[in-house]
């Protein structure tokens, strides 16, 4: 199963000015901390599973200096297309919430903000019956290990299993933690040539081998 993706740059513009000078005007910086604050407050459910996230922000010019722009980069997933587009909406939703706000908090009309598309990955997902999954499965036990099937990705399957094209995300082998993490991340390199093994077998079996093996693929 694919988890699709949707990711947004946010890109909020104001007067910009001098932070004493110029203070009363409304600050892009300011603003972007009430969008947040409002994306922070949506409700999802635990399943099925939604997730959202405010990986990146950028902006200002100085610590004397009101903010004329600040941008951030957000990232909502889910393997439910029609939940994935519901909270898109509520994120959009939060967005214009956090910029009324600040222009209202200011007496102003000049906060404004821009959400431009930057990604979009479409939710797909293999009958657990497939061909392609079963001969994964397949390889996985004529090598002595555990066939399983992960939860929902969002990888580069995602789109030939949107478009009804048989597509799988294969493990590269060992054992793996704590993704996307400094800290916590890591990574054991036990068992890894079986990984590629399986994929060979996998792709053995789905060609088939000339005088050894018909192709499973149809």
């Amino acid at each position: 199963m694919g988890a699709g993706s949707r990711r947004f740059k946010v890109t909020i513009h104001g007067p910009g000015g001098h932070s004493y000078e110029g203070f009363g005007l409304p600050s892009a910086v300011h603003a972007a901390g009430r969008v947040i604050a409002h994306i922070d407050d949506v409700r999802v459910p635990s399943q099925p599973k939604v997730t959202f996230n405010v990986g990146v922000i950028q902006g200002g010019q100085s610590v004397n200096s009101i903010s004329a722009e600040t941008s951030m980069l957000i990232d909502i997933r889910s393997a439910d297309a029609a939940l994935l587009a519901k909270v898109e909406q509520q994120i959009k939703d939060a967005i214009q919430q956090g910029v009324a706000e600040t222009n209202q908090r200011w007496n102003s009309k000049a906060i404004t903000a821009d959400v431009t598309l930057i990604g979009d990955r479409p939710a797909g997902q293999m009958q657990k019956d497939a061909t392609i999954v079963r001969t994964a499965l397949a390889a996985a036990r004529v090598q002595g290990r555990p066939a399983l099937l992960d939860g929902p990705h969002s990888t580069d399957a995602n789109l030939p299993m949107s478009l009804g094209i048989p597509a799988i995300t294969m493990s590269g082998g060992g054992d793996s933690g704590g993704y996307h993490s400094e800290k916590l991340e890591w990574w054991s390199a036990r068992n890894a040539h079986t990984g590629p093994q399986n994929v060979m077998l996998t792709i053995l079996g789905l060609a088939g081998v000339q005088g050894v093996a018909a192709p499973l693929a149809k």
